[in-house]
């Protein structure tokens, strides 16, 4: 009962430790689907909306670069790749990534929800495996205080046991000398008739001769 007890308690510390450690991972979760979904998703839209008026810029730039160069008056350019170019396709790559963002905070927020779920299911097995326990430690006291007032059932059975016998020990010698005083009021009646049906004196003198014949 001990050892089950123990095993209990230890996995209802184990349980809670659980279900405590998966209550963090859903707020931390939590907080990571809102920067995400929100102040992330929002910031690259706000960047993605300046973003054609950069593109602007950067071609009216590129233009001038490439205009400068060909005058040969010492500022040379020639890029690989205009600059206008460059922040086309950033504009490009950002245009679906606050959608994507927003999705994905989309399914994070229902695996959260079902993080929460399970915490609150790991924290009420903690709690029934808590009272469980408690249901188990109240059992082996009532069974220890069974055991002890068996024990002393059993000691004071035998202390009775053993007055009895002393009893019916004492009884039985009562009926014993009961019929040893039976039998010598029952023999003296006999022998005092016996006497004086043969003529003699019932009692004699100590001094005196015995009587005769």
């Amino acid at each position: 009962m001990q050892l089950l007890a123990e095993g209990l308690a230890e996995s209802e510390q184990a349980t809670d430790a659980l279900a405590r450690s998966m209550h963090e991972g859903q707020g931390a979760l939590e907080s990571a689907t809102r920067l995400t979904g929100e102040d992330v998703a929002d910031a690259l839209e706000s960047v993605d909306r300046t973003l054609p008026q950069v593109e602007q810029a950067a071609e009216a730039m590129d233009q001038t670069l490439t205009a400068l160069d060909r005058l040969a008056i010492g500022v040379p350019y020639d890029a690989d790749q205009p600059l206008g170019d460059s922040v086309g396709e950033l504009r490009e790559a950002l245009e679906d990534l606050p959608g994507d963002l927003r999705g994905q905070a989309a399914q994070t927020e229902r695996a959260s929800e079902e993080l929460a779920e399970a915490a609150e299911r790991t924290q009420a097995s903690a709690e029934a495996l808590a009272s469980l326990n408690e249901q188990l430690v109240e059992a082996a006291d009532l069974i220890d205080d069974y055991a002890e007032r068996t024990a002393e059932g059993q000691e004071l059975l035998t202390q009775q046991r053993d007055a009895l016998a002393t009893t019916t020990r004492r009884a039985q010698w009562a009926v014993v000398l009961a019929g040893i005083a039976f039998a010598l009021m029952q023999f003296v009646p006999l022998y005092i008739g016996g006497t004086l049906m043969r003529g003699g004196p019932v009692l004699h003198d100590r001094d005196g001769p015995p009587p005769g014949p």
